[in-house]
């Protein structure tokens, strides 16, 4: 394994919406991060399916892994195209995780938010 290849873990939430759309939503997402230059966007499995079921695998519901490079300016281009899908809509929001670093989109000002992206990506890019 690369020791320069890092996960990001994604989780994407949907007030008011359904599972049907927040996996539409999902695979939009996961479409758009892989035209960055990531190594990989997987989808998170939850384990096997309930008995008598003919899927292979349960995929949890809005979330993702994203493969990248130790890059600041991947990061910072990566989570600026999750704050762009985040948009204006008050009902998405996104859980990042990086290493044991957490940040939180959901429920801020479009300032607020900003700073706290600038300030996550900030202490990764070291």
């Amino acid at each position: 394994m690369n020791p320069n290849v890092r996960d990001l873990d994604v989780n994407l939430g949907l007030e008011g919406g359904n599972a049907v759309e927040l996996d539409e939503l999902t695979t939009r997402l996961r479409e758009q991060l892989l035209e960055l230059d990531v190594e990989a966007v997987d989808r998170v499995y939850t384990g096997p399916p309930p008995p008598g079921t003919r899927a292979v695998e349960i995929a949890a519901l809005g979330a993702l892994v994203v493969k990248l490079a130790t890059s600041p300016q991947l990061l910072g281009v990566l989570v600026h195209t999750v704050q762009s899908w985040l948009g204006s809509h008050g009902e998405r929001s996104v859980h990042l995780k990086l290493g044991g670093d957490v940040l939180d989109l959901k429920g801020v000002t479009s300032a607020q938010q900003q700073q706290l992206i600038d300030d996550w990506v900030t202490r990764h890019s070291s």
